[in-house]
């Protein structure tokens, strides 16, 4: 499970990011709405919220015993049932990649938005 997980953070990261480059140059291109572009201005808003916000994602997970996992999509620590933790050296990278999926998702909204207004897929630069 953990592992899909992370095939999903890295799909959906090369995603985010490739969507935030194709915004940069829609927003010097292409004539979008002036609605758009005034979101698009305060997107790092979102993405700092978000981003934040990812550190309090938490979800259960049982095997022969509870665990309390912290990270999505990449796992980065667990506490058991008995309240001990479960800490590595991929704990700090985790949550970074993690603020980064989150921080940069916002452009997969942006992304669709431009896409849809226009009627096609939107192209890189």
């Amino acid at each position: 499970m953990f592992v899909a997980f992370m095939f999903f953070g890295v799909a959906w990261l090369a995603f985010s990011i490739s969507a935030w480059l194709a915004n940069r140059a829609l927003a010097a291109a292409l004539p979008l709405s002036s609605r758009w572009r005034a979101l698009y201005r305060y997107w790092w808003v979102c993405g700092l919220l978000l981003g934040v916000a990812s550190y309090f994602i938490a979800f259960p997970y049982t095997t022969s015993e509870r665990y309390i996992v912290h990270g999505f999509p990449f796992p980065a620590y667990a506490f058991d049932a008995s309240g001990h933790d479960y800490v590595g050296f991929l704990t700090g990278p985790f949550m970074l990649i993690n603020f980064m999926c989150w921080f940069f998702a916002a452009h997969i909204g942006f992304w669709l938005s431009a896409r849809r207004s226009h009627g096609q897929a939107p192209r890189d630069a």
